[in-house]
């Protein structure tokens, strides 16, 4: 989320499932609008902020639970505006339902 002028050091190692705390950091409270907190972190290198594996779960245990719940609708193609099926929800409705709505209020992206 965001951009800044802090790089990663080049001689920086990185171990898997580690998170260096020079990559990941506090988020600014200038970021933070009024009556609003963020769940998360500030990634200011845009190269770093990868999606991991238990992100993508996450996103797609979402789709499996609110898909049927919320009665999801295809939003284009030949299914255009009919119910949706979890297992038939593509990128574009992912950022409908889930990554868009999550992401608005902080102005921020997902990862």
């Amino acid at each position: 989320m965001g951009c800044g002028s802090s790089v990663p050091s080049k001689n920086a190692k990185y171990e898997p499932g580690a998170v260096p705390s020079e990559v990941v950091k506090p988020v600014p409270s200038e970021v933070v609008k009024p009556g609003l907190s963020i769940p998360g972190c500030w990634i200011p290198e845009v190269a770093m902020r990868g999606i991991t594996l238990p992100q993508l779960r996450a996103i797609l245990e979402d789709v499996r639970q609110r898909c049927p719940e919320e009665e999801w609708e295809a939003g284009g193609g030949p299914k255009a505006g009919q119910p949706l099926a979890a297992d038939e929800v593509n990128l574009y409705d992912t950022m409908k339902y889930v990554i868009l709505p999550a992401t608005k209020p902080y102005e921020c992206s997902y990862v």
